[in-house]
């Protein structure tokens, strides 16, 4: 019984968990003592803070990345990397340098990379190590089959450990080889893909991550070592353990790879000096702020495919200037060259209080728009340039049951729906016509999924948005859309928003969105932004459903505030498919 509840306390972060209990009973206090933690989640031990990595003048005290593969349990540690180091200490496929706990210091024009940065200087790409899966990752981790790249990785490397294990299991431990290693952070993941078997709990698993804290004798404290990357202690005091949770798991985001298609070990994964940063006052960003085109490019690698991106997911950490932000970046070419736009609403964790772990910013991409789906759906839209394959179409995906409710709370009519997915179902390969003239699929395809960021350019009028990528359809480009978000369930959970085109925006500003392919639903500022009366959206990486079928549309009752609009509908409802 008492196991069971140990095990159960450990989906959320074990260490904010005790904290949040200290306080409770000791509100004044500031930061509870080291050893609480070590206490509670294993033997008692001499703590020390992290402290490897300050920014200050003094050259750091690196830590040792070339740890033993076995526990003492026998769990398997990640794999070890490629132990190729370059004669200043710089492990050559990782991107960082390595040291020993035995006090190896490496000389002061030897910091690690972007300290010593200045002003206009490109950022570098951090290079992760071969072969980081261990062999639990082989077996279960059916939601990625590559190794992972994170913040967490890169400050501590193979200090880390992440494990997953299916529910059935139970929920992950908070301590495994006898406390050496702690949890950190840990959340439940539903499998991605096809062919993966499924358990007699369904489709989920557990992917936790774990911090080695003793090795060599030193027990290394977590608390400090978060204090140092940002001011966890004000957000477990204010909101709770459950916010510090999701914070954490900003810090484990895994990297994108580049663009380009290419099968290299690099990452989007970047130091950049702090003063490429500019924090600016919210005015209805909502979690998007901005960058220079060229600046993006460059983050992307130069190649052909990133001159098409438009928009970045990041987190950003800068433990001695701007904390730890979460949010959108989207281009914007009134910048100056190497500079980010960071509104408050990105901000999630204030910058250190303590020493900070590093001067220097990370900024980690994990994903770039438009996507796989959007690119095809652009080629669609747009006249000009080459129709995709057939096969490429097929995969685009329908319109989900969730938005078919709320359509028809808005007054849409059961029988356009289906009429409209009976067309969809057209150019699927399980139809007789499904080898039809592309100008006919053209037609029928009517919606897509679009990012929501926010107007670079300061003139689309209130109440209208932008859709990127309809300047090549040329008299089917639609006048008004219906947008939602998900999880959509109401009929005020969705609008009808009308289209800015050239009429309502100066020439520069249109031509420049314009431009820009599908994939990207651009909302103007203000005081009164739209996303948050679309089921309470914002723009740090949401996902709007997007309808231009002005059939549908015009069957809508448009914002109107009645009460069908909190109907909510069953699955027998929907016949349609």
């Amino acid at each position: 019984m008492n196991e069971d509840m140990d095990r159960d306390e450990a989906s959320a972060s074990a260490a904010a968990i005790i904290k949040a209990a200290a306080k409770e009973s000791s509100p004044n206090e500031g930061i509870i003592p080291d050893l609480v933690i070590s206490e509670a989640l294993g033997p008692p031990a001499v703590v020390v803070g992290v402290g490897s990595r300050t920014g200050m003048d003094s050259p750091p005290t690196l830590i040792d990345l070339t740890l033993d593969d076995t526990d003492e349990e026998g769990d398997v540690a990640p794999s070890p990397a490629s132990a190729r180091f370059k004669k200043d200490g710089r492990l050559a496929d990782f991107g960082m340098y390595a040291g020993s706990l035995r006090e190896k210091r490496v000389p002061p024009s030897r910091d690690r990379p972007g300290d010593n940065m200045e002003e206009g200087d490109a950022p570098k790409a951090v290079t992760p190590p071969r072969g980081t899966k261990n062999k639990m990752n082989e077996a279960f981790d059916e939601e990625r089959k590559e190794p992972e790249f994170y913040y967490f990785a890169h400050i501590w490397g193979r200090q880390m450990r992440k494990v997953t294990s299916t529910l059935n299991e139970g929920p992950p431990p908070p301590v495994l080889s006898k406390g050496k290693y702690q949890i950190l952070v840990s959340e439940l993941v539903t499998r991605k893909g096809k062919g993966f078997r499924e358990d007699k709990m369904g489709n989920k698993y557990y992917k936790s991550y774990y911090l080695k804290l003793s090795d060599s004798g030193v027990t290394r404290s977590i608390e400090l070592a978060l204090l140092s990357i940002g001011d966890f202690e004000s957000l477990t005091y204010e909101h709770g353990p459950h916010k510090t949770h999701s914070r954490l798991k900003l810090l484990v985001s895994p990297s994108c790879r580049p663009p380009d298609g290419s099968k290299s070990e690099l990452f989007c994964f970047h130091e950049i000096p702090p003063n490429h940063f500019e924090v600016i006052e919210d005015n209805g960003h909502l979690g998007c702020g901005f960058i220079h085109p060229a600046y993006l490019k460059q983050l992307l690698g130069n190649s052909t495919p990133a001159q098409r991106v438009f928009a970045i997911q990041v987190r950003i950490i800068g433990p001695s200037s701007v904390g730890v932000a979460k949010g959108m970046l989207f281009v914007k070419e009134d910048l100056e060259e190497y500079t980010i736009q960071l509104p408050t609403s990105m901000v999630k964790v204030a910058k250190s209080k303590t020493m900070p772990l590093h001067t220097d910013v990370v900024l980690n991409i994990l994903q770039c728009y438009p996507s796989i789906s959007q690119k095809c759906m652009g080629r669609l839209l747009d006249d000009s340039k080459t129709d995709p394959s057939l096969t490429q179409i097929k995969a685009l995906k329908p319109l989900s049951r969730d938005v078919q409710r709320v359509m028809l709370c808005k007054g849409v009519g059961e029988d356009n729906i289906q009429e409209y997915m009976e067309r969809l179902h057209q150019h699927s390969k399980s139809h007789p016509l499904w080898f039809q003239d592309i100008d006919e699929v053209k037609t029928r395809i009517k919606h897509g999924n679009v990012v929501g960021v926010c107007d670079p350019t300061g003139y689309i009028p209130s109440g209208h948005v932008f859709l990127t990528g309809m300047g090549g359809m040329g008299e089917r480009a639609p006048s008004e859309v219906f947008l939602t978000r998900y999880p959509c369930t109401e009929g005020k959970d969705g609008i009808v928003a009308k289209l800015a085109s050239w009429r309502d925006m100066p020439e520069e500003a249109f031509q420049f969105l314009d431009g820009l392919d599908f994939g990207a639903v651009v909302f103007p500022l203000g005081d009164n932004p739209l996303p948050p009366t679309i089921n309470d959206g914002d723009l740090d990486g949401d996902l709007y459903p997007c309808i231009w079928d002005q059939n549908l549309i015009a069957g809508m009752t448009i914002n109107a505030d009645d009460e069908c609009l909190g109907e909510i509908l069953s699955d027998e409802m929907l016949e349609c498919k």
